[in-house]
This record gives structure tokens, sequence and C-alpha cells, in this order.
């Protein structure tokens, strides 16, 4: 039956998630674990600020502004909500 397992996944391979970007063999189209947390984590972030007024402002951003931020990083969504440049 190992036997067998082992055949299996040699035949069809093996998909997993790259675990960083420190891993040797990664390359610059490759997404990590890490990169697709960092992503939802972001993307959580901006649509909690959509629905949250920034300090000294009456009314929350608009809807699809901050979720909306191609290529977002912490810096861009910090800037957007901010008002910052």
């Amino acid at each position: 039956m190992l036997t067998w397992a082992v055949f299996a996944l040699l035949l069809y391979g093996v998909s997993a998630f790259i675990p960083n970007a420190f891993t040797p063999y990664i390359t610059d189209k490759d997404f990590t674990h890490q990169d697709l947390t960092e992503q939802g984590i972001l993307l959580a972030v901006a649509e909690y600020f959509e629905s949250k007024p920034a300090p000294g402002k009456s009314t929350p951003p608009q809807a699809g502004s901050l979720t909306g931020i191609t290529d977002i990083t912490a810096r861009k969504l910090f800037n957007a909500y901010y008002g910052c440049k």
C-alpha cells in the first residue's frame, strides 16, 4: 500500500504552498503562503476601514475605495485611509 502511494505521488506530483520568499527555488511570479496571508489581512483591514470614518472625519471612505487598491500594501492602505500622500 505504501509503495502504491509513493508511486502515485511520483506520477501525479504534489501541490503545496511555497512557505516564504526565502525559499531558494521561488520566482517573481510565485505566490507564497506568506503573500496570500498578507493580502488577506490587508483586504480585511481595508473592509473594516471602509466601515469606519478616519479620525477627524465624519464619514467613512466610499465603498470600494480601499478594497479596490491595486497591488495593495500596508503603506498604500494607510495613505488612502488617513489621506496622506
